[in-house]
């Protein structure tokens, strides 16, 4: 799993590639992202730990534009993950 440092803003640190690029295919196919999507985000960050909150937040972001019919269920995971991560600091 590739995790690539952008920097468009100070809060915006990596993106996690292969699930924009999921997102952007599945945007393609369907006009919007399927909750397996998310689902793998979330075990990613909750059982493998293969992502942290602060990762995922900044992937969720990013796929936010092809989240057309999602996107109150993605923008409560980023609420959801921010709440975490505020927990954890």
């Amino acid at each position: 799993m590739q995790v690539n440092s952008v920097n468009p803003s100070p809060n915006f640190q990596a993106v996690n590639q292969k699930y924009v690029q999921r997102a952007q295919y599945e945007y393609r196919m369907v006009k919007n992202i399927s909750n397996d999507l998310l689902f793998h985000i979330n075990s990613d960050v909750f059982f493998s730990k293969k992502l942290s909150i602060q990762d995922a937040i900044d992937t969720l972001e990013a796929i936010k534009k092809f989240a057309i019919q999602s996107e109150a269920t993605l923008s409560e995971d980023i609420n959801n993950f921010k709440n975490l991560l505020r927990k954890r600091s």
